[in-house]
């Protein structure tokens, strides 16, 4: 009689530490999936900040809007901070390619100092910064 009763108590204790393995091991595949998407956009902005006369802009568009899906505001707004430079700056850099468009002597002084600051903050100061910001979001024990 005694079996009959402990019986179901053991089988239910089985049964629930099964579900509660299921569970974690679905909880850790997907912080795992929420980090290696995060991680993707990081890449994505170091990327663009090593190479930011080249970066691919669309790609780097791309991994700003997912991002707003993936991080907290702050870094969404940042990222749109990086991308509104970088296009600043792509387009301060048409501007003095083309013998059409180039700008009278004090605007250039000025588009030239702008596109240097913007320079210096892409490729100087953002992997710095970025890192920072990233870090507070990209630690697996916070997801």
């Amino acid at each position: 009689m005694k079996i009959e009763i402990i019986s179901p108590i053991v089988l239910g204790l089985i049964a629930a530490y099964i579900a509660w393995r299921h569970w974690r091991t679905d909880e850790l595949k997907r912080r795992h999936d929420l980090y290696e998407r995060r991680l993707k956009v990081y890449d994505a902005v170091m990327d663009c900040f090593e190479n930011f006369e080249t970066c691919d802009g669309a790609e780097f568009l791309r991994q700003v809007r997912e991002s707003r899906f993936l991080f907290s505001k702050e870094i969404s707004i940042y990222l749109d901070g990086i991308h509104k430079d970088w296009l600043i700056y792509l387009g301060i850099k048409r501007q003095f390619k083309d013998p059409q468009t180039t700008p009278e002597e004090p605007d250039f002084s000025k588009l030239s100092k702008e596109k240097g600051d913007i320079a210096l903050r892409l490729k100087f100061d953002g992997p710095k910064i970025a890192t920072e910001k990233f870090a507070k979001e990209m630690s697996l024990t916070k997801i």
